[in-house]
């Protein structure tokens, strides 16, 4: 297996850390059902957590990390929610708002488990390269868990 580049964590954390300090500040709460939805995938801290619904996803700015990104076939550009720890981004108008949310708060609780952001990305990376997106661990559990969206918030 590669070597993944400390620097490419370090500078990948450094992201993840600056976004999701704009959702916390500025995401919206979850909504009672919305926490409900969190508290049975399995959060355990459902307070913290914060949408933030935007009509792109966040850029990567660092030419090195872009860079690499590019290289592993990593673009959150095209995705229609992004966990970044307890803030949660959404695409305006994004196709299944409630798969989408609760395929990302299952990376909510991935990410609580893991216990810091480093050690998250580190593993989400390994799985990436180990498996690829479709079939890697923390992806599968994600979209297993999409199901219960609908199911409780769509009513």
């Amino acid at each position: 297996m590669k070597k993944i580049p400390n620097e490419f964590i370090g500078s990948l954390a450094g992201w993840f850390g600056y976004h999701q300090g704009i959702a916390i500040k500025t995401g919206k709460k979850l909504t009672r059902s919305q926490m409900d939805l969190a508290i049975t995938i399995g959060c355990n801290q459902p307070d913290k957590i914060r949408i933030l619904f935007v009509s792109k996803m966040p850029e990567v700015k660092s030419q090195m990390l872009s860079k690499v990104m590019d290289q592993a076939g990593f673009n959150f550009g095209d995705a229609y929610g992004l966990c970044l720890g307890y803030g949660i981004y959404i695409l305006k108008g994004g196709k299944g708002d409630s798969r989408v949310l609760a395929h990302e708060l299952t990376h909510t609780l991935q990410f609580e488990r893991l216990k810091s952001a480093r050690a998250f990305l580190l593993t989400y990376v390994n799985q990436y390269i180990l498996f690829g997106y479709k079939d890697m661990p923390l992806e599968k559990e994600a979209r297993t868990n999409e199901k219960l969206g609908p199911r409780m918030l769509d009513r």
